[in-house]
């Protein structure tokens, strides 16, 4: 090529000329053999023939007829630049087939007729010369090592690498050629970066692979020169892409005014000073707005106009990273976080790129099955980020995430007390991220969860309760808040049953008047813990809630001497409260009561009805329901002032001969006793004879006359004579006057006596 076309060509391209190949390595290489468009392993003419397959390739392109062509070398990425002019990338695929010992990748890009090739080279000792031949007119490219290779340092394999295939990502929607992972461009895309040829001639760009790709967004065909899909990550799909592991931030609600602000002055300032600022502007308010791909495509552009402006600001590669990422773009995330945790070691974003680093390392190993409970390995890499100070709150959050939120949902009831124990260490950080106005809602939910987790582990019940509480006010839509309401209603229940066991009652009614009542809901559906709830506030003398429960129990239960002892108890509270309504309800409850008509009552039962039936009460159907007992042998009143008072209470009712008969077996203790018995049943008797029961009036007062402590002998003796004698029985009253005359104790009812005997005779 002449000197005056080659120097045209290079400014018309726009490329610096940086060790571009000379003339005369040219003409050397023009007598070097070629083939067809396609791949050899063939060394130039300097080589001998035994190394020509060893230690060099060539790549040749056939293109028919003569093109103008340039070249560049960039140093820092070690990129090898090819522009052909004019061009298709269809006359490039040959470039897909090259050797891996010499070339890391090859990217084929075309824009405004001209074809761009970027071979970026391993960190190898080798040599490269651009030729062309005629018939037919093709380019040939020759390399070949001039020295042994020297490993990699780690900063060289991984400084900035991003373009070198990220063009291969942003091609033209109708392009079919994508490679795997890709992010596709968005036909509204925020701003559109001219091509070379439309750019200022003061502006300086670079196309080295250094700088993420030119034009994400642009017209462009790119042609995969290396199939990713083969030797790059594999990236999981939604499905297996765990809670947590999204956005590190909260995202902000997109701003169609102030976006399409940006957009109009990133256009606006196109080819000025300002195109950077601008520009980068845009794509920060993407990046926090949510606007991912558009996010990574404009920092790409930045990429290209700026280089070393890109690469000087933390935040950009931290933006265009986590952008990556969130499109599952896991190598050109990795290019960005790695490079920004090499150039900027103190950052504190680089705590987050670390994280990140392990983020994509965990979800593309396929021996971790579940990736949100990561090995042991990943989890002590978690541990560190999360321990570090030199993290940021975010990276220590999610990193404390990653070790416990599986392990915490995973284990409803039975977390083991050294996941609680690590919980509570990261406690601090759990509760800066709940009132973190920048942690994502995902996040902050599952840092919300693993505190009230912990704290119903570790806290009595009341405030294990307060801890829900506050759990489902902040995530009402949470389901998980039902699992925490069954722990705990678990040890409400726990706490109920071991307050019943010991009949220590007053810490639980203390927790109950406190607690708030939907707590206890679950004890409807036990009845035995509503009774024993009931037996509790009874017991420390809370007759309305006791009473209540009582009455709830009753209606929840099936029939049992259980539930008979409940309206029992329930009638006697009801008397103390004063409710003769509550009470007569209760009592009519038990008296239609199959169970205790068939079994009868429990001592407990039968206790609340004597009760009943005492001073103040005196309840009448108590005293029936407690006769029933007496009359079927279930129950015995062994208190004779309780029969004497019973007695009283069924004065001239039919009931009341069984009550006599139990006060005529009671033992008498003293001349007090035996004072009131006389008296009742001299009354009892008095009542047999004017109701017309003369035989047993006859004996109630015999059997007054057979007490041999009475007082009222002569007289009961006297009665019964006349009785006997008014049923025509003489004899018998003959006898019970001879009784009375004898016995001069009453000398009244003894002269009596007399006085009918000697009538007779």
């Amino acid at each position: 090529m002449p000197k005056k076309i080659f120097k045209n060509t290079i400014v018309s391209l726009r490329l610096r000329p940086t060790a571009l190949f000379s003339f005369v390595a040219s003409l050397a290489a023009a007598v070097a053999p070629t083939k067809a468009a396609g791949v050899e392993s063939r060394s130039p003419a300097s080589l001998n023939a035994t190394d020509s397959t060893k230690d060099s390739f060539r790549l040749t392109f056939a293109l028919g007829s003569p093109r103008r062509f340039a070249t560049r070398f960039n140093k820092e990425t070690r990129t090898l630049e090819l522009r052909v002019s004019p061009a298709k990338a269809d006359e490039f695929k040959s470039s897909a087939y090259f050797d891996t010992r010499y070339v890391r990748r090859v990217v084929v890009q075309e824009k405004g007729g001209d074809v761009i090739l970027s071979l970026q080279l391993k960190n190898a000792p080798v040599g490269w010369v651009v030729a062309t031949k005629d018939s037919p007119w093709r380019i040939v490219l020759d390399i070949w090592r001039v020295g042994p290779s020297r490993p990699e340092s780690l900063e060289e394999a991984w400084d900035w690498q991003e373009d070198a295939y990220s063009s291969l990502e942003s091609s033209h929607p109708a392009t079919p050629h994508h490679t795997q992972g890709a992010v596709a461009p968005q036909p509204d895309s925020p701003v559109d970066v001219p091509s070379l040829e439309g750019s200022n001639a003061n502006t300086s760009q670079t196309a080295a692979s250094g700088a993420p790709s030119e034009k994400a967004n642009s017209s462009d065909t790119a042609q995969p020169s290396d199939q990713r899909s083969a030797q790059g990550r594999k990236t999981p799909n939604d499905a297996l892409f765990p809670k947590n592991f999204g956005a590190l931030e909260r995202k902000l609600g997109p701003s169609p005014e102030k976006l399409s602000t940006l957009q109009r002055l990133a256009g606006a300032s196109l080819g000025r000073d300002d195109e950077f600022e601008k520009l980068q502007t845009l794509a920060r308010e993407l990046h926090v707005t949510g606007d991912d791909a558009g996010s990574l495509a404009t920092y790409r552009k930045l990429a290209v106009l700026s280089e070393r402006r890109f690469l000087e600001q933390d935040s950009n590669l931290w933006s265009a990273g986590e952008s990556a990422y969130l499109v599952r773009n896991f190598d050109a995330a990795e290019d960005y976080f790695r490079a920004l945790a090499l150039r900027h070691p103190s950052s504190a974003l680089t705590s987050q790129a670390k994280l990140r680093l392990l983020d994509m390392e965990l979800l593309t190993d396929e021996n971790e099955i579940d990736k949100g409970r990561p090995s042991k390995r990943y989890a002590d890499e978690y541990a560190r980020i999360a321990a570090s100070e030199a993290s940021t709150s975010s990276a220590k959050i999610a990193a404390s995430l990653r070790l416990l939120a599986k392990k915490i949902e995973s284990a409803q009831d039975n977390a083991d007390d050294e996941t609680i124990a690590t919980a509570n260490l990261y406690s601090r950080t759990f509760d800066t991220c709940v009132t973190s106005d920048r942690v994502t809602f995902e996040m902050q939910n599952s840092c919300a969860y693993i505190l009230t987790r912990t704290a119903i582990s570790k806290s009595d019940v009341l405030s294990a309760d307060g801890a829900l509480l506050k759990f489902k006010n902040a995530w009402p839509k949470d389901a998980r808040a039902a699992e925490l309401e069954k722990k705990v209603q678990l040890m409400v229940q726990s706490f109920l049953e071991e307050s019943l066991r010991t009949r220590t009652w007053d810490a639980w009614v203390s927790f109950e008047r406190k607690a708030r009542p939907a707590l206890f809901e679950f004890t409807l559906k036990n009845p035995e813990l509503t009774f024993a709830r009931a037996d509790a506030f009874d017991t420390v003398g809370d007759s309305a809630r006791s009473l209540q429960l009582y009455e709830v129990f009753w209606q929840t239960s099936a029939a049992s001497p259980r539930r008979d002892e409940a309206a029992a108890r329930g009638a006697l509270l009801a008397a103390k409260l004063r409710e003769g309504r509550r009470v007569e309800t209760n009592l009519r409850r038990l008296q239609e009561s199959a169970t205790r008509r068939a079994t009868g009552l429990n001592d407990k039962s039968v206790a609340a009805l004597r009760e009943l039936t005492m001073p103040p009460n005196g309840n009448a159907r108590a005293l029936s329901l407690l006769l029933d007992e007496m009359r079927y042998g279930r129950y015995v009143e062994r208190e004779l002032a309780a029969l004497l008072r019973f007695a009283s209470m069924l004065r001239r009712s039919p009931s009341v001969d069984a009550v006599f008969e139990k006060i005529l077996q009671a033992p008498l203790k003293g001349a007090e006793e035996t004072a009131q018995v006389e008296a009742a049943i001299m009354g009892y008797a008095n009542d047999l004879r004017d109701s017309g029961r003369l035989q047993k009036s006859a004996e109630m007062f015999m059997a007054v006359a057979g007490l041999a402590q009475g007082g009222k002998r002569a007289e009961a003796a006297y009665k019964a004579g006349i009785v006997f004698a008014r049923s025509g029985q003489i004899e018998k009253a003959k006898a019970s006057w001879q009784a009375a005359a004898s016995d001069l104790s009453d000398k009244r009812y003894s002269n009596l006596a007399a006085e009918r005997l000697e009538r007779l005779r």
